[in-house]
């Protein structure tokens, strides 16, 4: 997502910055939800009667993270450089998030102890911090394009 110059017509398009926040809350939360909701479902949880509490949880601390970075990515984009400088800005607020995130699946999943909870919040943060990089910009790309392509209609 980026101004789009037309230099035969001697026009620019610049994005709304309420769209660019929009765009990086769907970057981020789309490659969450499929990857956490995958470990849910792998920790055995019924997603029938948990699917609440994962949804909730995972839209408030993704809109708090989108909060976090919009940003300095509104301003800069995503790139391999400050991919990775947010990869190190971003493990104390994944920490926080980790924490956040265990003390409520401990309190609302349902199906299992608390401790296969708290494992599960463990292993969906985790995997969601790492896998996150590799999917993310590829998320961020297409979600950007398909807004540019409603924009241009």
């Amino acid at each position: 997502m980026g101004v789009r110059v037309n230099w035969e017509a001697g026009t620019a398009k610049v994005p709304p910055v309420w769209a660019a926040y929009v765009l990086q809350f769907l970057s981020a939360v789309l490659p969450t939800l499929v990857i956490e909701g995958g470990i849910l479902l792998a920790f055995q949880y019924d997603w029938r009667k948990n699917w609440k509490p994962f949804l909730l949880a995972n839209l408030v601390t993704q809109g708090l993270l989108a909060v976090f970075l919009s940003q300095d990515m509104v301003k800069s984009g995503l790139s391999m450089y400050s991919a990775a400088i947010y990869s190190v800005i971003l493990l104390p607020v994944e920490i926080v998030i980790l924490l956040v995130e265990l003390v409520f699946y401990r309190r609302f999943l349902v199906g299992h102890s608390r401790r296969r909870a708290a494992g599960y919040a463990v292993a969906a943060n985790l995997s969601s911090y790492v896998l996150g990089w590799f999917v993310v910009q590829s998320v961020w790309k297409t979600v950007s394009e398909v807004f540019w392509l409603g924009c241009a209609m």
